[in-house]
């Protein structure tokens, strides 16, 4: 509870949420709970693909890549599991992981088992 008190809102600013089509059935809610939390949300997948592989027009937008990476999420469920392939470098956490995040008011344990679907198979 003090850690909410002192972080009034903005466990998540700065980050970034990418989606996958099938990420979760309540995607509003997860929107919302993102937000609420100061984080923004990206329903495009292609967006975080570009992100991964450095394409300019995308890059040019954000802070910097690697910078992104590191503040950057991409959440999915296995029912998209064929739209990992394009991100072997990336991290695909499940929806609940967010929801978990910000009730404890803690980012994820990157070792967490449970909230990661699967991780990634190298780094850029």
């Amino acid at each position: 509870m003090q850690r909410a008190k002192r972080l009034k809102g903005t466990l998540l600013k700065g980050y970034t949420f990418f989606t996958t089509p099938n990420a979760t059935t309540n995607i509003d809610l997860a929107m919302a709970v993102v937000m609420s939390a100061g984080g923004e949300v990206f329903r495009a997948l292609f967006a975080f693909v570009r992100v991964y592989s450095h394409k300019t027009q995308l890059k040019d937008m954000l802070p910097t890549t690697s910078r992104m990476k590191s503040k950057s999420f991409l959440i999915s469920s296995e029912e998209d599991a064929m739209h990992w392939k394009k991100m072997p470098s990336a991290t695909i956490y499940k929806a609940e992981m967010i929801f978990m995040s910000v009730l404890k008011q803690q980012l994820p344990d990157a070792q967490n088992e449970e909230m990661i679907l699967r991780k990634a198979l190298y780094r850029d």
